[in-house]
């Protein structure tokens, strides 16, 4: 099976949530874990709202 590809632009907050939902479901999705807070090498800890600390990352839009 070969993986197939989709470019989509992120041109809308809405966009830009539903990949990230999808990206920390993944592993949940093929039950490495439990919860997407339980990988270890993602980024869901810090979009929960207790968290404190939340990277900062510049974001420049393209539009």
């Amino acid at each position: 099976m070969h993986a197939v590809f989709h470019p989509v632009i992120l041109d809308t907050l809405k966009k830009v949530e539903q990949r990230i939902h999808y990206i920390h479901y993944n592993p949940v999705k093929a039950e490495i874990v439990f919860h997407e807070r339980d990988f270890v090498n993602s980024s869901y800890r810090n979009y929960e709202e207790d968290n404190g600390v939340f990277c900062n990352v510049m974001v420049k839009p393209l539009w």
